[in-house]
C-alpha cells in the first residue's frame, strides 16, 4: 500500500506595508535632512541636498515622497518643484569628478554634506542624516549642530528623502 504524505504547501503571506516615513525627529527643533545622490556612480559628480520642512503640511502630496531610487524622474521633476515651494529652506551641493579622486568618494561626500548645509538660508538645530557616518558639523555663526545618522533614512524621514 502506497501511502503518500502531502505536505501542506505554506500560506502566501503578504508583504508587511512598510511604515509611513515620518515629518520630524524632535519636533521642538528645526531639523535638516540630508542625503547624497550619485555616489554610486563610476564617474561624475556627488551630489548632496539639505531640505528643512516644516513640521506640519496642509496637503497630502509630501505623501509621496520617497527615496529617489523608487520614484520615476517624471515624479522626481514633480516632486521637487513641490519641496522647493514647501521647504522652510534647502540647499544642494555637489563635489567635482577631481576632489572625489583625490578625497576619496567618502571623503569627498562628507565635505559635500557640510557644502550643502553651509549654503542653507537658516541655521538648523538638528541635522538627519542618510546613512551611517558623518563629522561634527560648525555652523557659519561657530554652533556645534547635533546629528542623528539613520541607516535607511531615506525610508524614514521626509526631510532626508527630498
Amino acid at each position: 500500500m502506497n501511502r503518500f504524505i502531502q505536505e501542506k504547501k505554506p500560506k502566501k503571506t503578504k508583504k508587511a506595508k512598510p511604515e509611513p516615513l515620518k515629518l520630524y525627529y524632535n519636533k521642538d527643533l528645526v531639523e535638516v535632512g540630508i542625503d547624497e545622490a550619485g555616489r554610486g556612480c563610476l564617474s561624475g559628480r556627488v551630489y548632496v541636498g539639505a531640505v528643512i520642512l516644516p513640521k506640519e503640511i496642509n496637503d497630502d502630496i509630501y505623501t509621496q515622497i520617497k527615496d529617489s531610487k523608487k520614484i520615476s524622474r517624471k515624479k522626481r521633476k514633480v516632486l521637487r518643484e513641490y519641496i522647493e515651494k514647501t521647504a522652510i529652506a534647502y540647499s544642494v551641493a555637489y563635489a567635482e569628478p577631481e576632489e572625489i579622486d583625490s578625497l576619496n568618494i567618502l571623503g569627498a561626500t562628507l565635505k559635500t554634506m557640510h557644502k550643502a548645509l553651509n549654503g542653507l538660508s537658516i541655521e538648523p538645530e538638528q541635522i538627519l542624516v542618510d546613512g551611517k557616518q558623518f563629522n561634527l558639523y560648525t555652523s557659519k555663526k561657530g554652533n556645534s549642530i547635533p546629528y542623528e545618522t539613520v541607516i535607511n533614512g531615506d525610508n524614514t524621514y521626509y526631510s532626508i528623502a527630498a
